[in-house]
């Protein structure tokens, strides 16, 4: 089941619940990319809301999560091994982000081992997307202040695009994806030089059991 951050239905939740297993199962595989001691970054989609709800299982005592997404913070001050920091800034109530001119000054003052993001769409040709301005602009700051960038991408994002570009391929170390993604798109992706990963998602008579339930 679903905790939602926030009591009542909202955009919010009802994204959090398309294509929830594989979200899921994303964040699981993430997960082993995170140790005691790292300072990652994450940004304010619902597939890195799934991983900071793995995050804060994880047995730490020093483990430092830079986010502007506030329901993962709420999760994650339940760990006590773990510092989670917000960037501040402008409130977006129909997706419990901070952005602005506040968050971007406080990204641009900091260095993080990893970061992990999601985006709206993902061209076949690299590109990395979000139709929202001002949430691409923290997506780009986590990436540029980043050692090692990891995307979490579900298969229904790829072959899509969207107004605002916020990484390429080049800036992109590792992307971990569902296995309903097409061996084609991601074959693409590899000889872009980019870390792929497929996980499995739990099948319900052939079909993922997102879409039994959708």
């Amino acid at each position: 089941n679903i905790d939602f951050p926030v009591g009542g239905e909202s955009s919010y939740s009802r994204r959090l619940k398309t294509n929830w297993e594989e979200k899921q199962a994303i964040a699981r595989k993430a997960i082993h990319y995170i140790e005691d001691g790292d300072s990652p970054g994450l940004d304010a989609s619902t597939t890195t809301y799934t991983l900071a709800r793995e995050i804060q299982k994880l047995k730490v005592s020093d483990l430092t999560v830079i986010t502007n997404l506030i329901s993962a913070q709420l999760d994650l001050s339940r760990n006590q091994g773990i510092s989670s920091i917000s960037t501040g800034g402008l409130v977006r109530a129909n997706s419990f982000s901070l952005v602005g001119p506040v968050a971007e000054k406080f990204l641009e003052t900091v260095n993080l081992d990893k970061s992990f993001l999601s985006a709206k769409a993902v061209s076949l040709e690299g590109d990395f997307m979000d139709p929202e301005i001002s949430e691409a602009r923290i997506k780009e700051l986590l990436v540029k202040h980043s050692s090692e960038v990891t995307m979490l991408i579900d298969h229904s994002k790829f072959g899509k695009r969207a107004l605002n570009t916020f990484a390429t391929s080049k800036d992109i170390h590792r992307l971990i994806t569902d296995d309903q993604t097409s061996p084609e798109c991601l074959d693409r992706f590899r000889e872009q030089g980019i870390q792929v990963e497929v996980v499995p998602v739990p099948k319900v008579f052939g079909k993922s059991a997102s879409s039994v339930n959708k």
